[in-house]
């Protein structure tokens, strides 16, 4: 019963940790966080990587494919939109044939 719970919860978003696997122990400042945010996606999916891999890695992880899209970047976010501080993180890039071209990570913080 309680597995049934924590599927029923994850797939309402209230079971999603508050940060994504790939963006833990990040420093919370906007500069040095947004850096090293960077830095650690374009590490772990290099150019040339497969695009379709990078994508079912982080959807587990709670991302979600974002409907903005310009001039052929595709993104996906994991929004921590707990009041009063709202945090994201973005993964963007362009692909060719499957394969990453280019790749960058977008990590801040909005709030009132």
């Amino acid at each position: 019963m309680a597995s049934a719970a924590s599927v029923v919860l994850a797939s309402c978003g209230l079971g999603k940790p508050d940060i994504p696997e790939i963006g833990k122990g990040l420093s919370q400042s906007a500069i040095e966080g947004q850096e090293a945010f960077d830095a650690r996606i374009k590490k772990r999916f290099a150019v040339g990587s497969s695009a379709e891999a990078m994508v079912s890695e982080l959807t587990e992880q709670g991302f979600e494919e974002s409907t903005f899209q310009k001039k052929q970047v595709r993104t996906l976010d994991y929004r921590n939109d707990r009041f009063p501080v709202h945090t994201l993180w973005s993964v963007r890039w362009r692909e060719d044939q499957g394969k990453i071209t280019e790749v960058w990570g977008v990590f801040g913080h909005t709030g009132p």
